[in-house]
Order: structure tokens, then C-alpha cells, then sequence
């Protein structure tokens, strides 16, 4: 029977799911650049990737909660489609357990870069990673794992005061909306600043989560916050390696990046590999870092093996490392890559404004310096000037919506 889909064994293309924003879309413009057909499958319709020219097809697909042998089912079917396997790319932690736990029946039907399954679930698991990562030496703050109320009194006397309160895996509080409650909506973690604190927020949380790390808060600012993003292929060779510096987060001091800058950083970039080099990790990952403030010296506190939301900002810099990934799924070998460009930019516009008012009321930040930041090389979270869509047609959307808003409004308060 002819294939529906009949794609060159030379160039397959890559299929991404996943995602719905920021990541899939520094993925599917690293890899369409590069002239990769890119697939995309995905559950929602205001989904902006969508929109992107560099998407060939689009598929519908399962939304990231359903159950696996739902998606395995529909992964499977969409496979079966194409004469030659694609390559399979993840930019959520959700899909890529899926795809690891499932890569025996779903490696017919793609090529991929997910390493070790094992590795996979303890990296993606802080409560595994914690003794993970004691075990192999690795720099990391001191974590406490405790299920019940006995456990965290027993270890709290090795903590330093504030620490930090982490889901083990952050889908855990994604799906409790009390738990959005009791931490005010920061679900990456949540600072503890004294013993009692710690303790009524590990009391508030256990009835909803009892899986959480608590660690040792690193103080500073977000800007001694750093990241090795790097790809090391299917025999351990490092071919790329990027290190970028957080200015700002959303929230501020514990969220996500909203404005990231290409730095080289040679001492980040040792730590990192010197750490994926002892666990024996393959495929691209991402080492979180941060710079003590006594010593100077970087602790790492999370490995990721997903693409990061700013991933965009490497293949600006000179770094694609989707690509790097896309040629050694398949078996080829990959080019060493340049040394990035400094000084290139991310910028996640509408959080880092939302992020500037928060710093400005704490003194970090005042206007003049933030807007100077923005003078530069440049690449943003939706808007490029090679593909305009995926910024365009939301925000065209969300201007046509607003009368609707405001008449839904008005008669709600006529009724009232």
C-alpha cells in the first residue's frame, strides 16, 4: 500500500509535538532555516506555531494529558503515513517521557535523540535527581526529599535558610488549582524563608503533593543566573555548545526567562560538561547554573532534557543545535559548530515588561538601563521577520476579540 506521506529518505523531515508556543517555535525555525520539512502536530487551534511558514503539515493530535495509549495509538497511525521515518522532536518534558517510556514501538516510525530511558526519568524527576546527583559528585545545592511532616523535621537542620519548594515534576502543580493558590501562581517553586514557613507550606501543599524537593535558595541576582545548552552526539563528542545569561525572569527571581543574552561563558560550559560527561549522557540538554555569591564558583540545580523556551536564541547566535540533533538521529555525522556570537538577545516582550515593573518596585531595575537593553541583535519570543503569522495572526485575533469582550462584559453588569 502507498504511503499518504512521501517524504525523501535524504531529507525526512522532523515532527514536533508538544509545546504550544515559545519552544516548538525556536525548534521548527532552527530546523525549517535549514530547509528541514517540519510536521507538526498538535491539539489546540490557537496554537502559533501553526501559523509558522516553515510548517508543512499539521496533524491533530492528543492533548499532553491523555492517556498514553492514546497517544501511542495516534503517534502510531501518524507514522505509518510517511515513507521514510521523520525525525521525532519534543519540546515538552511530558512528550518526551512519553516517546522514551514508549521509543520500542515508536522508533518504527521516527528516528529521535533521546538518550538513556533511565537518565530520562531521573532527570526528569528532582526528587530522583537529588541522591542522583549527590551519588556522582555533582555541584549541586543540598536537597531534602520528605513525603511526611516526621521526614522534613528530621532533615531541616542541614538546610540554609531561605530554600526553595520544587515539585518533583512541575505537571504535579499544573494540575491542582489549589496548588496555584498557595504558591501565587509560581509553580517552578516557591522561596521558604524561615523554618515555620517551611512547614506550614509543606503542610498546605501534602494534601495535593507530597512529592516535593526542597533546597538550598542560591542568593543573587537573576542576572548571575546562567544555562549550557549543549548537544553531544551518539558516540559522547560534544558538537555545539551555547552558554547564555538570564537578565530577567517572569516572576522575578524563580520563573521563566524572559530576557536571555548570548554570553560565552568558558567556566559554565566546563562545569556542565564535565557533569554530563560523569552521567554518560547523549542528545541535547540543558545545565542550569547559578554563581555563588561567597565563592564565585557555579552550582548546578537542574539538567533538562527538553529545548528550552528561548531556544531560537542559539541557532541567532550561530548554534542550531535542532539541527545538530535532526542529522545524528538519522546517523550522520554532525560538524563541530562555530563558537556562538555574543551579545545576541531573546526577548519575551509582554513578560518582560510584566518582569520590569516588578523589578522597578524593588529597585533593581530602572527604566533608562532596561530600554538600553533592548538596543542590539535581537530575536523574540513570537515576532521575526522571516515568519511574521505566528505573532501576527494571534495578535489580529486578540484585537477583533475585544469588542466581544467588552459588550460580554457590559452585559453581565446589566444583569447584575
Amino acid at each position: 500500500m502507498a504511503n499518504e506521506i512521501e517524504n525523501s529518505a535524504e531529507n525526512p523531515g522532523a515532527f514536533v509535538i508538544d509545546g504550544h508556543g515559545r519552544a516548538d517555535l525556536g525548534v521548527v525555525r532552527a530546523l525549517g532555516e535549514k530547509g528541514v520539512p517540519v510536521y507538526l502536530a498538535t491539539d489546540s487551534a490557537e496554537n502559533p506555531v501553526r501559523f509558522s511558514r516553515f510548517v508543512t503539515r499539521i496533524f491533530p493530535f492528543p492533548p499532553p494529558n491523555a492517556p498514553d495509549e492514546q497517544k501511542v495509538e495516534a503517534l502510531t497511525a501518524l507514522g505509518r503515513k510517511f515513507a521514510n521515518r521523520p525525525v521525532f522532536f519534543s519540546t515538552g518534558d511530558i512528550s518526551l517521557l512519553f516517546f522514551s517510556r514508549h521509543r520500542g514501538v515508536l522508533g518504527e516510525h521516527f528516528h529521535h535523540h533521546i538518550g538513556d530511558p533511565q537518565l530520562m526519568e531521573v532527570l526528569n524527576d528532582k526528587r530522583k535527581f537529588a541522591p542522583f546527583a549527590e551519588k556522582h559528585g555533582l555541584p549541586v545545592p543540598y536537597s531534602l526529599v520528605p513525603e511526611k511532616r516526621e521526614e522534613l523535621e528530621a532533615g531541616m537542620g542541614r538546610l540554609k535558610f531561605p530554600v526553595m519548594v520544587k515539585p518533583a515534576e512541575k505537571k504535579n502543580w499544573d494540575r491542582h488549582p489549589e496548588i496555584a493558590r498557595i504558591v501565587h501562581g509560581n509553580l517552578k517553586g516557591v522561596k521558604a524563608a524561615t523554618p515555620d514557613d517551611l512547614v506550614k507550606l509543606f503542610d498546605d501543599l501534602t494534601p495535593y503533593d507530597n512529592r516535593v524537593v526542597i533546597q538550598d535558595y542560591i542568593e543573587g541576582r537573576d542576572e548571575e543566573i546562567f544555562s549550557l545548552h549543549i548537544f553531544i552526539d551518539r558516540h559522547g563528542a560534544v558538537k555545539g555548545w551555547f552558554t547564555g545569561q538570564k537578565i530577567r525572569t517572569w516572576p522575578i527571581h524563580r520563573g521563566i526567562g524572559c530576557f536571555q543574552l548570548s554570553v560565552i561563558n568558558r567556566d559554565v560550559c566546563q562545569v556542565g560538561v564535565d557533569a554530563l560527561k560523569k552521567i554518560g549522557y547523549t542528545g541535547h540538554a540543558i545545565v542550569q547554573v547559578k554563581r555563588l555569591p561567597d565563592t564565585g564558583k557555579f552550582q548546578i540545580f537542574e539538567i533538562n532534557c527538553r529545548y528550552s523556551t528561548w531556544n531560537y536564541l542559539h541557532t541567532k547566535a550561530g548554534i542550531n543545535e535542532p539541527y545538530m540533533a535532526y542529522l545524528d538521529s538519522m546517523g550522520r555525522d554532525v560538524p563541530v559548530g562555530p563558537e556562538q556570537i555574543e551579545g545576541a538577545r531573546w526577548i519575551d516582550a509582554a513578560n518582560d515588561v510584566r518582569a520590569f515593573r516588578a523589578y522597578w518596585r524593588i529597585g533593581e531595575w530602572r527604566l533608562l538601563p532596561w530600554l538600553r537593553t533592548y538596543v542590539g541583535r535581537n530575536c523574540y519570543a513570537f515576532f521575526a521577520w522571516n515568519d511574521v503569522k505566528p505573532w501576527l495572526v494571534p495578535a489580529v485575533r486578540r484585537r477583533l476579540s475585544l469588542p466581544g469582550r467588552a459588550v460580554r462584559r457590559l452585559m453581565r453588569t446589566l444583569r447584575a
